[in-house]
């Protein structure tokens, strides 16, 4: 579930028969070129895999969630929690409600003010006098008291996308940024595993997440951009026209590169799917098609575009170091091999936008 207003039936599923024109593929997920237009498919692509599951499906993953939840310190610490009532195939919140009001917990659900566009808060003491809302979705009455945004320690957030870095694709109206941008309270996004992907296009007003609980664990989104996990690829060998010397490039020459990746490892190490990691034969086929796409007079250049394009096509990457390592180059000595070695990271701007 998303922002309330944005969830009739019949709007998911139009968009659940969307087409996908103007994305690109990269291991397994959707990558899109276009952040806007691609965030409308990727959020139509995920609605109609979870409808697809089972009402069984439904409630055991729910259950699940529901028990990592109650579990968490950021649960327990919250005197004050916000949370949404489930429609259609979202996450179940009703047993996370039912445990916060039994622990004491002062308990806001949100009602949609469609004149005005945004969502108020009210406190209940049960679920039994919530009604339908202008999209059927169960609300508070209007008479139930307010709750000030601000006052929320918790918020159990909905959505149709996440990635580990806590970036969010909701249903489209923004409903939720601007709840979450009048409070400084913990944000707790309950999601399906396969929610989940490696990033997802993200503006500089949208407001990531603290934690990603899915029924197969939970995902620290705080790691996101400072994570030191690491993929590495050592002594690819190819054979290219390359060098500063024209026999070098008339030739060819032996070499081999390395490549070393900082990525969040969180995805994949919950989920074993290889779908949710760098897939690392697509490094090795990129680097075969740069170099022998053109010729390279120094080594500093090739790593260069080898970088920038792993960067490229690779989203989920933070950070790649590359090593490109001549053997046996022309001097007038005995020397085994010339190494070239760079590092290159997102820019700081793209961070910003991205959820660091």
């Amino acid at each position: 579930m998303s922002d309330q207003s944005d969830r009739p039936t019949d709007f998911i599923n139009k968009q659940g028969t969307a087409r996908f024109s103007r994305i690109s593929f990269h291991w397994g997920i959707l990558m899109p070129s276009d952040p806007q237009p691609a965030k409308a498919e990727l959020r139509a692509a995920m609605l109609a895999r979870r409808n697809a599951l089972s009402p069984e499906e439904i409630r055991e993953g729910s259950a699940a969630i529901a028990r990592r939840v109650t579990a968490l310190p950021l649960f327990a610490a919250a005197g004050t929690l916000c949370s949404f009532m489930a429609f259609g195939s979202e996450v179940h919140t009703a047993e996370i409600i039912h445990t916060a009001l039994d622990e004491g917990k002062r308990v806001a659900l949100p009602r949609t003010l469609m004149d005005e566009h945004r969502l108020v808060l009210h406190r209940i003491d049960n679920l039994e006098r919530l009604r339908p809302g202008p999209y059927g979705i169960l609300e508070p009455a209007p008479d139930a008291p307010v709750v000030d945004p601000a006052e929320v320690e918790l918020f159990i957030v909905p959505g149709a996308v996440f990635d580990p870095a806590g970036n969010r694709i909701g249903y489209g109206a923004g409903f939720y940024d601007r709840l979450l941008a009048a409070s400084d309270g913990g944000r707790m996004a309950v999601a399906f595993a396969f929610q989940v992907v490696p990033r997802v296009p993200a503006g500089e007003h949208d407001r990531p997440m603290n934690l990603i609980v899915t029924e197969q664990g939970v995902i620290d989104c705080a790691r996101g951009w400072r994570s030191t996990d690491r993929l590495r690829l050592r002594n690819m060998h190819f054979y290219g026209h390359h060098g500063a010397f024209p026999q070098e490039r008339e030739h060819g020459i032996r070499f081999a590169v390395d490549v070393d990746l900082r990525i969040d490892l969180q995805l994949p190490g919950m989920t074993d799917n290889l779908a949710t990691t760098v897939d690392y034969p697509a490094i090795y086929r990129l680097i075969q098609r740069l170099q022998s796409a053109r010729q390279f007079v120094l080594f500093e250049a090739m790593a260069e575009q080898i970088a920038g394009a792993i960067l490229d096509e690779f989203p989920a990457v933070l950070e790649v170091t590359v090593v490109a390592r001549k053997f046996n180059p022309a001097v007038d000595g005995p020397m085994d091999a010339f190494e070239v070695e760079i590092t290159r990271s997102r820019p700081e701007w793209m961070k910003r936008c991205q959820g660091s």
